[in-house]
C-alpha cells in the first residue's frame, strides 16, 4: 500500500490518501480480469506528527508520495527523524506528477476508464464533485486531491497489448 500526502500549510491539515492496486475476478467482470486503483483509506489531521503517528498504527503502508520542494524541508526533516525512531521502513518520496492540473487530468482519465475506486464518505471524491477549471489555481484548498496527485502517476494506466501480424512476403514479389 502506498499513499499520496499534503503537508499541513495555509490552515490545512495534513492529509494522505492511502492506495492499493486490486484485480477484479474474471466472475466478477465477466470478461479479462481488470484491475482498479482503490483508495483504501484517507488520514486527515492537523499537524504531521499526528498523521505519522496514525500510519504507523497501519501495518502494510510502504511509501508516501509528497512534494519534496525546498520549502519543505523541514517537513521532511521532522519526517526523517520521526521515521528512524518508529518505522524505518516507511519511505518518503517525491510525487512524480509534473504539475497539479496534470495530476487532476490523470484522475479524471482513470475515472472515465472505472480505474479509480472510491468509499461512499471519501473526502477526495466529495473534493472532486466540486472541482471546477478555476480550482485548478486552488491546489491548497483542495489538499485531499493534491494528496492523491501525488501519488497517481505511480500507477500506470495497463496497455493492451497491440495483436502484431507477420508481413506477408508474398507481398513482395
Amino acid at each position: 500500500m502506498i499513499g499520496g500526502l499534503t503537508w499541513p500549510e495555509d490552515g490545512n491539515p495534513c492529509f494522505v490518501c492511502l492506495l492499493q492496486r486490486k484485480s477484479q475476478k474474471v466472475e466478477e467482470t465477466l470478461e479479462e480480469p481488470t484491475s482498479v486503483i482503490e483508495i483504501v483509506k484517507e488520514l486527515e489531521f492537523p499537524g504531521l506528527i499526528q498523521m505519522l503517528d496514525a500510519i504507523f498504527k497501519e501495518s502494510k503502508v510502504d511509501a508516501l508520495y509528497a512534494p519534496m520542494d525546498l520549502k519543505y524541508a523541514s517537513f521532511v526533516s521532522d519526517f526523517n527523524r520521526w521515521r528512524r525512531e518508529h518505522l524505518p521502513s516507511l519511505h518518503l518520496k517525491a510525487a512524480r506528477i509534473s504539475s497539479f492540473e496534470a495530476g487532476v487530468l490523470k484522475i479524471r482519465e482513470m475515472l472515465s476508464d472505472k480505474q479509480l475506486k472510491f468509499k461512499d464518505d471519501s473526502i477526495v471524491k466529495s473534493q472532486l464533485r466540486i472541482f471546477s477549471k478555476v480550482s485548478l489555481k486552488n491546489e491548497k484548498d483542495f489538499y485531499a486531491v493534491s494528496a492523491l496527485t501525488n501519488v497517481i502517476s505511480v500507477f500506470r494506466t495497463p496497455h493492451r497489448e497491440i495483436e502484431s501480424k507477420s508481413p506477408l512476403l508474398s507481398a513482395w514479389y
